[in-house]
């Protein structure tokens, strides 16, 4: 995932936290709604969360959070593609 993030994200994600395992938090500029973001996903069948959600106030930073544990690696290339194509 984090390869897929790099080669096709333009620079858009700053990954953060991946040592956890399962999950890769990533920030995102600040001039991007991630609450737009994830929500247009979630309709193209991609499943991330902004970080927004697990905030109790206003986040500092845009972010988005990437569950990998299910999906097989080739399935989570074309996810960060199609997902790079919505922030288009």
């Amino acid at each position: 995932m984090l390869q897929a993030l790099e080669r096709y994200g333009d620079d858009r994600f700053r990954p953060i936290g991946i040592a956890a395992g399962l999950h890769i938090a990533t920030y995102l500029p600040d001039s991007i709604s991630t609450s737009q973001v994830a929500t247009a996903a979630q309709k193209a069948d991609i499943g991330i969360q902004s970080l927004e959600r697990y905030t109790v106030s206003k986040p500092t930073q845009n972010g988005l959070l990437f569950g990998y544990g299910l999906i097989h690696a080739e399935k989570m290339t074309e996810a960060i593609r199609r997902l790079v194509s919505i922030l288009r």
